[in-house]
């Protein structure tokens, strides 16, 4: 049987793809591949193609041609080898960073498309100085930072690939802190879970915020807060069986700073997030079941209200020393109501839909 030398076509490089070409063989003859990878059988490469994996980084790989037709001996030709593999190219992209930049807030890294399968590390500066213990995806904007402008380097690792690293574009200097966070106090998010009775403790330097929780049992769940002595504070939620809703402390002067744990009564497993109230959306015009929203008009308002459900409806806007309970009403509720002028947290109960406008 005659047959052909055969060669192989490609870049020697992780991610690439080689092909073979099985040279001159007897019209007729049936052709098998198999690949190397210095000398020894790449498991199940026995096509003419070879997509060239991480597992092959700097290793030469041939290609062995077995042909075969009826009247002839089996015969096997083999490829010179190729050139030691290379590491792959992974595909990056500059990362952006996204979020209000200003002190209290979040901000958050987007790397972008990058190589399926790359994983990240992140690293945060302010200026050219690296940020101790930044090396997050999500940066908490601290009072020191104020003034400065924020990149974020992403680096991309994937086996067989070189590392990469990318840096956003600075952002603007970090601005002063939004007036939540001036009277209601800036910290991280944080989140909790467990299941069963438990206490835990509020973030450093929040003096109100946000929490969301939810409860999966059958009997009483409750939320209450508690100083730093024993005393209770607040009553945040009070219900029995499965539970799933947003609600706030520290927003009354009287309780406001002084709560520094919340204690948990519950018969099975829990979740929590404490949020600032920075992080509380714009109120809009319409929505449903229990929300903590800004209120940003500066004047005072007459609003309609109305509200679609079985349960509690009430809504409280709370203006600095003073709060105003605008509604308070079971069922459904139609109506017009003032608002006194913000900015202020307005703090939505109920079950159903609603509308303020």
């Amino acid at each position: 049987m005659r047959a052909g030398t055969p060669t192989i076509s490609g870049k020697a490089v992780v991610g690439q793809t080689l092909k073979a070409a099985s040279g001159q063989w007897t019209v007729g003859a049936s052709l098998a591949y198999r690949w190397h990878a210095n000398g020894k059988a790449i498991t199940g490469a026995t096509r003419a193609s070879l997509a060239i994996s991480p597992s092959l980084l700097g290793k030469r790989v041939s290609v062995t041609v077995i042909g075969s037709l009826a009247g002839y001996k089996t015969t096997s030709k083999t490829s010179k080898a190729t050139t030691a593999i290379l590491a792959g190219s992974l595909s990056s992209r500059t990362p952006t960073v996204s979020g209000p930049v200003r002190v209290g807030e979040t901000l958050s890294v987007k790397p972008g498309t990058w190589t399926s399968g790359t994983s990240f590390t992140f690293k945060w500066y302010a200026g050219k100085t690296p940020i101790k213990s930044a090396t997050g995806s999500t940066l908490y904007v601290s009072a020191s930072l104020k003034g400065k402008k924020i990149t974020v380097q992403v680096t991309g690792k994937k086996a067989g690939y070189s590392t990469v690293a990318k840096k956003s574009k600075a952002t603007a200097p970090v601005g002063s802190a939004s007036w939540a966070t001036s009277k209601y106090g800036s910290f991280g998010e944080r989140r909790y879970t467990g299941e069963g009775d438990d206490v835990i403790k509020l973030p450093a330097g929040a003096k109100a915020g946000i929490v969301l929780a939810s409860h999966r049992g059958d009997s009483n769940f409750v939320i209450l807060s508690s100083t730093s002595n024993g005393d209770y504070g607040e009553l945040l939620v009070n219900e029995i069986g499965d539970y799933s809703g947003t609600t706030a402390f520290g927003l009354d002067s009287w309780d406001r700073g002084k709560s520094k744990f919340l204690e948990i009564t519950a018969d099975g497993p829990w979740e929590i997030r404490i949020r600032p109230l920075t992080r509380a959306s714009t109120l809009p015009s319409s929505g449903r079941g229990d929300g903590v929203f800004q209120y940003k008009t500066t004047s005072t308002a007459t609003r309609a209200i109305s509200h679609s459900g079985d349960s509690n409806f009430v809504i409280q806007n709370y203006r600095g020393s003073s709060s105003d309970l605008v509604v308070n009403e079971i069922g459904d509720y139609s109506g017009r109501k003032r608002f006194g002028a913000g900015p202020s947290i307005v703090v939505v109960n109920a079950d159903g839909t609603w509308r303020i406008r």
